[in-house]
């Protein structure tokens, strides 16, 4: 009856727990599928085995000395200050969605983060630095690929866009007399059509707060040189004909 209760929008007495405001924030806020995945597994796997009651605490009843035990059971654990910050960050993300809807009166997460001078950080494992691409290894990928694909890989290297940017791009967003491209949408990670609802989501990850602006404001300009660009093949790239293009 509860669990119909809030489908329906009915808050029980008492108020939200943590658990069913987790089950129901998704559909009443709208993020990306790929956000809402990773907020509930970090609050699954690090908030809820250390906060009182797990998933059946009240909202409400959330403070912030909750929040620095939760800090001293993760510290103990020797895990990194950027997972442990990750964890409260997802858990202040749905909580702010609750403070947005009057559900409480104060964010208890919020810039709750571990002081990088707190001597109990000394995590398990060291830091993995990325990993950046040696140009023989890339030189290694071009010649395992067949040539009328080369723009396709050599785009990332020397754009840095994503792989969901790189898949939403359209022709008109690609400026050949400035050699730039616009990016300014994603494409989603189950791929179809481009002209299907839903394939296509615009803003990026780092300006998704612009996503409803357009797509000059919400994206950024990369480089995009003209060896890149579809019906050239330049020096660069050397295929035959028309057949070296970025077919997205």
């Amino acid at each position: 009856d509860r669990v119909a209760d809030l489908n329906k929008g009915v808050v029980p007495e008492g108020g939200l727990t943590l658990g069913e405001w987790m089950s129901i924030w998704p559909a009443r806020v709208g993020r990306d599928p790929r956000t809402v995945k990773t907020h509930q597994h970090r609050i699954t796997k690090y908030i809820y085995p250390h906060l009182p009651g797990g998933a059946d605490r009240p909202l409400h009843q959330i403070t912030r000395k909750h929040l620095h035990d939760i800090h001293t059971e993760l510290l103990a654990r020797g895990l990194s200050k950027s997972t442990i910050d990750g964890a409260i960050s997802s858990l202040s993300a749905v909580l702010g969605y609750a403070l947005r809807e009057h559900r409480i009166e104060v964010n208890p997460a919020l810039r709750a983060r571990v002081d990088p001078a707190d001597t109990r950080l000394q995590p398990v494992r060291k830091r993995q630095e990325r990993r950046w691409v040696p140009p023989e290894e890339a030189g290694r990928l071009l010649e395992a690929v067949d040539p009328r694909y080369w723009s396709l890989i050599l785009t990332p290297f020397l754009t840095g866009v994503r792989p969901e940017e790189l898949l939403a791009l359209r022709e008109q967003d690609i400026d050949s007399e400035r050699e730039l491209i616009l990016v300014h949408q994603r494409a989603t990670p189950g791929g179809g059509r481009p002209a299907k609802p839903g394939v296509l989501k615009p803003g990026l990850k780092e300006r998704r707060r612009l996503v409803r602006e357009a797509p000059e404001v919400r994206g950024r300009w990369a480089l995009f040189p003209r060896v890149l660009h579809p019906g050239r093949s330049g020096r660069a790239i050397h295929a035959p004909g028309e057949e070296n293009v970025l077919r997205l």
